[in-house]
């Protein structure tokens, strides 16, 4: 049934780049079974995300990742002492003010899973034997507009 989904979904819509399935890892066991490159030193989420695009499977642990917002939205580690108001956003000159860096932080949702998550694995969805917990579509305002016209899959 799932590659039927799949195989309907890349036939109706053009899409450049792979789409892209992210399944949360609940233990090692199953972060071991998984057949993906574990990368050889931190990456940034979005490069993970964008190497998937392109055709790769990549499984990640909290030690992997360069950015630690990524592990805190996905909920490897929902914990954010070093930024829980913003500080480091305001440091990094990402908002004009502390203020509003705070007001972004605290307005953010955050995925909280019942079980904590070990890692993950990023992966053109076609990789996948079952539906990942996330399906991320990196396409144009058009395909957009495509993909909701066909939202009878």
């Amino acid at each position: 049934m799932y590659k039927n989904f799949v195989d309907k979904i890349y036939s109706i819509l053009e899409f450049e780049n792979k789409i892209v399935g992210i399944k949360l890892l609940k233990n090692e066991s199953e972060y071991q079974k998984i057949d993906a490159v574990e990368p050889l030193k931190e990456m940034n989420y979005c490069g993970m995300v964008k190497s998937a695009t392109n055709g790769h499977s990549i499984k990640a642990k909290e030690i992997h990742f360069k950015c630690k917002s990524a592990p805190r939205v996905i909920g490897i580690n929902p914990d954010d002492k070093n930024n829980s108001k913003g500080e480091v956003w305001n440091k990094l000159g990402l908002y004009c003010n502390s203020k509003i860096s705070e007001s972004v932080r605290n307005s953010l949702t955050y995925y909280t899973p019942q079980d904590k998550c070990i890692g993950i694995q990023i992966a053109p969805i076609e990789l996948f034997h079952d539906i990942p917990d996330v399906i991320l579509f990196l396409t144009t305002s058009y395909m957009v507009k495509h993909t909701l016209q066909h939202n009878k899959f």
